[in-house]
C-alpha cells in the first residue's frame, strides 16, 4: 500500500474560474488537478484518494493533503500508547490480583471491593523497610489449597495419592454433624440440621425406613463434601474441586443437594441401610411369585437339625424353603425345574445333580451350589441385589413408557400436517 506524502506528487487544487477546464488529469474526490497522467494514476494509490472517496460515498467534503497527513500522526501516536498500555501487566498491588484485560482492570479498581481494600492498607501503619522488603502477603487458605492441588496432580502412583489424602484428611476441618451440608448454617443440634437442610435445600434421604445408622450417613457424606471436595450427586463426574465452599456452590447452583441412589450407585450406602424387613413383608405374597418343584428335585432331608419355625431364603435368592422342609423355585426358572432328571443312576458321562446347578448358575448368573440341606441363612446384600433389580425394571418400564408417548406425539404431529392431494389420484 502507497501512503500519501504531500511532496510525492505535484498536485494543484482545482479552484473555480481558474482556468481548471484546460486541465486534462483530474481528480474529482480529492479536488486536485495533475500535469501528468502518471502522477494522477500515482494519486489514485495513496490513501489520501481512498479516504477522500470514502468521504465522498458518506457525502462528506474532501479533506487537504496536510490535513490527512495530521490525521495520520495522530492515529500512529494512539496506537503505540495503546500498545504500551497492553504490554504493562494489569495488576493491582493491594488486592494482589492480576487481570488479563484492561477493561477488567478498570473495572475492578472502580469496585466497591477495591476501594474498602484501599481505605484499609491506607489506614495501617507500615514501616519503611517492611514495604520495601516484605511482599504482599497471600491468603494461607488459597495457598494451602494450591498446595493439594499441585500435590494431588503431581502423584504417581496409587500409595503416594493415598498418602497424601490421609495427610489431607488430617489437615483439613471436617463439618461437624450440626454443620449443613450446603452451607455455612450451625444447628444448635442434630435433628434441627436435619430440618434445616430438608426446608431450605430440599434435601432428603431415601429409603428412610430401612436407615439404621442416620448420624453415620450423614457423618459419611459430610466427609465426602469437607474432605474429598466432590458433589453428593455427581460423585466426582465433572471438574475436580479443591474446597469445601466449591463443593458447596456447585451443589447449590447445580440443584445438587441430594444423594445419588440410583444405576447401581446406592450401593455406596449399603453399610447404613437394613432392608431385612422387607423379607417378611414379601413371604407372605410368596405364592403368586413362587411355584412348587418337582418332589424328586425339591424335597430335602433336614437330618441331626431342629426344623426350622420360618420359612428362609437361598442366598442365590431362587429357592425359598418352607419349615417343613420342601424347597419352592421361582417361576422364572420353571423350564428347569419341570425337567425329569433321574438323580439315582449314575450314566457314562451324565452329570450329576450340583454340577448341573453350577452349570446352571455359569450361564444365568442366577443359580449357585447349594448346600446339603437346601437352607441358608438371610443375607442383605442379597436383598439389596434383588431390591436393585425391581428398581432397574420399573425404571425400564418408565423409560419405555416415555418413548412410547413420545413416538405417539410426534405422529399427531406428523398427521396434523398440511399435505397435498393429487386431484388425479382415484378416491
Amino acid at each position: 500500500m502507497i501512503s500519501y506524502s504531500p511532496h510525492t506528487t505535484e498536485s494543484t487544487l482545482l479552484e473555480p474560474h481558474s482556468g481548471a477546464s484546460t486541465i486534462r488529469f483530474t481528480c474529482l474526490s480529492c479536488h486536485v488537478a495533475f500535469p501528468t497522467a502518471d502522477a494522477q494514476r500515482a494519486h489514485m494509490k495513496t490513501d489520501w484518494h481512498r479516504y477522500n472517496l470514502k468521504r465522498k460515498a458518506a457525502d462528506l467534503p474532501p479533506i487537504t493533503a496536510e490535513t490527512f497527513a495530521q490525521k495520520l500522526q495522530e492515529q500512529q501516536l494512539k496506537s503505540s500508547q495503546q500498545q504500551q498500555q497492553a504490554m504493562q501487566p494489569n495488576e493491582c498491588h493491594i488486592c494482589n490480583k492480576v487481570y488479563a484485560s484492561t477493561n477488567a482492570y478498570k473495572s475492578h479498581l472502580a469496585s466497591r471491593k477495591h476501594r474498602d481494600m484501599q481505605v484499609k492498607v491506607a489506614s495501617t501503619p507500615v514501616t519503611e523497610s517492611s514495604q520495601n522488603d516484605q511482599p504482599v502477603e497471600k491468603n494461607p487458605e488459597k495457598i494451602q489449597r494450591a498446595n493439594w492441588q499441585e500435590r494431588l496432580i503431581a502423584a504417581t502412583t496409587q500409595d503416594e495419592f493415598e498418602a497424601i489424602m490421609k495427610e489431607k484428611m488430617e489437615a483439613v476441618k471436617p463439618l461437624e454433624e450440626t454443620d449443613c451440608l450446603f452451607c455455612c448454617h450451625a444447628a444448635d443440634s442434630f435433628e434441627l440440621n436435619l430440618e434445616h437442610m430438608t426446608k431450605a435445600h430440599s434435601f432428603f434421604i431415601p429409603d428412610a425406613t430401612y436407615l439404621v445408622d442416620v448420624k453415620g450417613l450423614i457423618k459419611y457424606l459430610a466427609d465426602k463434601i469437607a474432605i474429598a471436595n466432590v458433589c453428593i450427586f455427581c460423585n466426582g463426574k465433572g471438574r475436580a474441586m479443591h474446597s469445601t465452599e466449591a463443593a458447596q456452590h456447585h451443589m447449590i447452583s447445580k440443584d445438587h443437594c441430594k444423594m445419588a441412589y440410583e444405576n447401581g450407585e446406592d450401593e455406596e450406602y449399603a453399610d447404613f441401610y437394613d432392608f431385612s424387613p422387607m423379607y417378611s413383608d414379601e413371604e407372605t405374597n410368596s405364592d403368586e411369585e413362587w411355584e412348587d418343584v418337582a418332589e424328586a428335585m425339591t424335597t430335602t432331608t433336614i437330618s441331626g437339625r431342629r426344623r426350622p419355625t420360618r420359612a428362609h431364603i437361598s442366598e442365590n435368592e431362587v429357592e425359598l424353603t418352607l419349615p417343613s422342609g420342601i424347597s419352592i423355585g421361582h417361576r422364572s426358572f420353571r423350564t428347569y425345574w419341570k425337567q425329569n432328571l433321574r438323580h439315582n443312576e449314575v450314566v457314562a458321562g451324565s452329570r450329576q445333580d450340583p454340577e448341573m446347578i453350577r452349570l446352571m448358575s455359569g450361564q444365568h448368573n442366577l443359580l449357585e451350589h447349594t448346600t446339603g440341606n437346601g437352607l441358608s441363612s438371610m443375607s442383605v446384600a442379597a436383598h439389596q441385589q434383588l431390591q436393585m433389580h425391581k428398581i432397574r425394571q420399573r425404571e425400564s418400564r418408565l423409560q419405555h413408557r416415555r418413548e412410547y408417548e413420545f413416538r405417539t406425539k410426534i405422529g399427531f404431529i406428523g398427521n396434523s400436517q398440511k399435505h397435498l392431494v393429487d386431484p388425479s389420484r382415484p378416491t
